[in-house]
């Protein structure tokens, strides 16, 4: 039901398909130096390509993945049979037939982006909506290479 509601509104652009934040680029100390400029694009379910690109003009790039899992149910068969025994005697079987499947989305998400300065950025986030993806809202953090940090609130469209 969640899944299919959250297509639905995909379809009907009800969410958006790309969402971008800015946030300050921290040294190894906490100091802020610049700012990066960070777009999510849902590409299928809660993933999404990421562009990043730093006030000082390097840029990196990446795709965000969540974890999901999947789950069949019981199967087996659904109605009544009629058996004649010997000597007079019947037994009557119930038997029921059940099959189900489901995906369970994760609210934990990462990325590994490649920059264009030999520098790679691997980033977490835990995401607001899972079924939704990335652009619905999330909150983690990114880490360079070079030990820089950003940290990263994207917040839901109004």
């Amino acid at each position: 039901m969640k899944k299919t509601l959250a297509v639905l509104l995909l379809l009907c652009g009800c969410i958006p398909m790309t969402a971008s934040t800015i946030s300050p680029i921290q040294d190894k100390n906490g100091i802020k130096r610049g700012t990066m400029n960070i777009t999510f694009k849902n590409t299928s379910g809660s993933n999404a390509k990421i562009t990043a690109i730093a006030s000082d003009g390097e840029f990196f790039t990446g795709n965000l993945v969540d974890e999901k899992s999947q789950s069949i149910g019981s199967s087996g068969s659904s109605g009544e049979e009629d058996y004649a025994g010997t000597k007079g005697t019947s037994t009557r079987t119930h038997y029921t037939n059940r099959s189900s499947a489901s995906i369970k989305y994760s609210s934990k998400a990462v990325a590994v982006l490649i920059g264009n300065r030999s520098h790679s950025m691997k980033c977490s986030f835990t995401l607001s909506n899972p079924s939704l993806g990335v652009t619905s809202g999330a909150v983690g953090e990114c880490k360079i290479s070079d030990g820089r940090v950003v940290p990263v609130s994207l917040s839901k469209p109004n």
